[in-house]
């Protein structure tokens, strides 16, 4: 049986939205129009192949083999249950310049707008200074969508700054993005 590997976290465990980006959740609708409303037993089936949906921190299934099966996670789960910002973290979004030198390197700081990294990049450049990398783009919701929830805007990829953290707008459903570490 295929399993898709994917890295899926989100900004917080109670922060996983349904992908409604006006902040308005219409708790009679269905949370996604092709995902099940509940965990789905592993091992039952599933029709849409290669589709994954998120019920928790971390918790993510996907159809394979035309089988519900856990998603191989791979990455950090450091936002997942994040807590309050390290002291090292300025006390405001505004306050950091995304691609500045930083010098705690592996911080996380977590807004209401957006994430930011300091870290050091990946090749080709490994021996240049750790920058601050920050997300998500503009027209991306902040925290990150449910993985399974719905999305309007096709191919959109929106990148929450974690190894791994990024998700796409497919088929009018936000799915795992297979994304770099650091920006």
């Amino acid at each position: 049986m295929r399993v898709l590997a994917v890295a899926l976290l989100a900004t917080a465990c109670g922060g996983i939205t349904d992908g409604n980006t006006d902040g308005g959740v219409d708790s009679s609708a269905p949370w996604s129009a092709v995902c099940p409303e509940s965990r789905p037993t592993e091992g039952a089936s599933c029709s849409h192949e290669s589709l994954d949906c998120e019920y928790g921190c971390n918790d993510v299934v996907v159809c394979s083999g035309g089988k519900w099966a856990g998603a191989v996670l791979l990455g950090q789960d450091t936002l997942c249950d994040a807590g309050p910002n390290p002291s090292s973290c300025p006390s405001a979004l505004s306050a950091i310049t995304p691609n500045a030198t930083c010098t705690n390197v592996g911080a996380t700081c977590i807004f209401a707008l957006g994430v930011c990294a300091c870290d050091s990049p990946a090749d080709p450049t490994p021996d240049a200074s750790a920058s601050w990398f920050c997300g998500p783009e503009p027209g991306c919701p902040m925290p990150r969508p449910r993985i399974g929830s719905a999305c309007t805007q096709a191919n959109l990829t929106c990148d929450y700054q974690t190894c791994g953290n990024s998700v796409t707008c497919t088929n009018n459903v936000w799915q795992p993005a297979f994304a770099g570490c650091g920006g």
